[in-house]
């Protein structure tokens, strides 16, 4: 398993157990609803150089990534834990069409926020969000469809690169996760 950090500033709102000093909030009114800004307590990042289980550089991952419902949770110890799922858009910058294999990737996280009032430096303050790379599932192809696959009692019949193929086509642009958060 690979442990990297995520780029991601962390809202946490109302369920914070312990809260940044007041005298650095800010707070505004929507629909007579106050909603209160305390600030940044946390941050990660991913490394260049992180590889996901194909031996391949993650690449990509601002294109679409979400936390995956159900999974945020609030610890005791006043820190928070959750998965994140990041889908990469496609594959190297390269001139041609490549069958880019889109993947899911998935993230745990642990988030220990810092409620002081002293300004932190990057190194510590990536520490406050510790993540875990997660194994992603089946393979796809970015290649365009000129085929497709039977349908069965389960799945419709699915675009395909080519004759025979057990790759679905995919133009991973974004992210929808169903009501079970998967």
């Amino acid at each position: 398993m690979h442990h990297v950090g995520l780029a991601l500033p962390v809202l946490i709102g109302s369920t914070l157990a312990a809260t940044t000093d007041p005298s650095l909030w800010t707070t505004a009114t929507l629909g007579g609803k106050t909603f209160v800004n305390q600030g940044l307590v946390g941050f990660g990042y991913i490394p260049a150089s992180a590889r996901d289980s194909y031996g391949e550089t993650l690449g990509g991952l601002g294109s679409a990534i979400a936390l995956q419902k159900g999974t945020f949770k609030a610890g005791l110890n006043g820190t928070f834990t959750g998965r994140l799922i990041a889908q990469p858009d496609r594959g190297y910058n390269v001139e041609t069409t490549i069958d880019w294999q889109a993947r899911q990737h998935s993230f745990d996280f642990v988030l220990s926020p810092y409620y002081g009032k002293n300004k932190l430096d990057f190194d510590t303050a990536a520490k406050t969000f510790g993540i875990q790379y997660k194994t992603p599932g089946l393979p796809t192809s970015g290649l365009d469809a000129i085929s497709s696959i039977p349908n069965t009692t389960i799945y419709p019949v699915l675009p395909a690169p080519g004759s025979g193929s057990s790759k679905i086509s995919v133009d991973a642009e974004g992210l929808v996760l169903n009501t079970d958060g998967r």
